[in-house]
């Protein structure tokens, strides 16, 4: 019983006594009584004696037996009155139809709040992503190649070891690569061993891509040989929040006429 679907029939007098309210006339038990507008018999005057459920789409129900259940059968909690036919004399039978669950009503909500919530997530971090991809860095096929005894998920880093410029120029006629097949974007940061100085500093570059040439923060003026720090940061395909492992690599920069 608890598993049917109920709808409002109307509220109606045993003994077809007319109400102050206009009717409509159906045929219920064999007799031919009239139905009445919900709320006609108000809950101040009248008590619940029993619950049936009726279903407006089985008209043939009104000409058999119906079971009348105890008072609390249907729970207020997954039930409510929808209409109410009249026993005896202030006494009627309540009409009960199954509420929504309040509580799979709101997980409903919640889940696709959340769904939308991770679809948000992830359209902002592609977002940021794109912001974040240096727009300096093109197509690049290096001869280094990831060894067959390191896996697909190792991160392959490639050496450098002197970068040249001429004199008063403020850029290095190399390629700063992410070799292919990387599980990470790459993040170079060049730095002045001795003075501390940022040289450059890239954007986030794919695996397949280079920058070349390196353009730095200044000119260098002097002939001579300057110690440097080539940093490596690396980070998530999917996830740019999520860093891994950075690696350091000591570098000279060579400054001739």
């Amino acid at each position: 019983m608890e598993n049917q679907e109920y709808t409002v029939i109307g509220e109606v007098d045993v003994k077809n006594r007319q109400s102050h309210k206009e009717g409509i006339s159906k045929k219920i038990f064999n007799s031919e009584i009239t139905i009445y507008p919900v709320g006609t018999y108000k809950e101040s005057q009248y008590r619940t004696i029993g619950f049936i459920p009726v279903s407006y789409t089985h008209p043939d129900v009104y000409k058999r037996q119906i079971t009348i259940y105890p008072v609390g059968t249907y729970k207020e909690s997954q039930y409510r009155t929808i209409g109410f036919i009249q026993y005896e004399e202030k006494e009627y039978i309540a009409v009960k139809k199954r509420k929504i669950n309040k509580i799979i009503f709101i997980l409903i909500i919640l889940l696709l709040a959340l769904g939308l919530g991770i679809q948000y997530s992830k359209l902002q971090n592609q977002q940021n992503q794109q912001a974040n991809i240096d727009p300096q860095a093109e197509d690049y096929q290096s001869q280094l190649k990831r060894p067959d005894n390191i896996d697909d998920s190792k991160i392959v880093i490639p050496g450098y070891g002197t970068f040249t410029l001429k004199k008063g120029s403020d850029t290095i006629d190399t390629v700063l690569f992410n070799p292919e097949n990387n599980p990470c974007f790459f993040k170079f940061t060049l730095i002045d061993k001795n003075s501390g100085e940022l040289l450059y500093e890239s954007k986030l570059v794919a695996p397949g891509k280079g920058i070349s040439p390196v353009k730095l923060n200044k000119k260098f003026d002097e002939v001579n040989v300057y110690e440097a720090t080539l940093l490596f940061q690396t980070f998530d395909l999917e996830d740019t929040k999520i860093s891994y492992n950075s690696s350091n690599v000591d570098v000279k920069i060579n400054v001739v006429e």
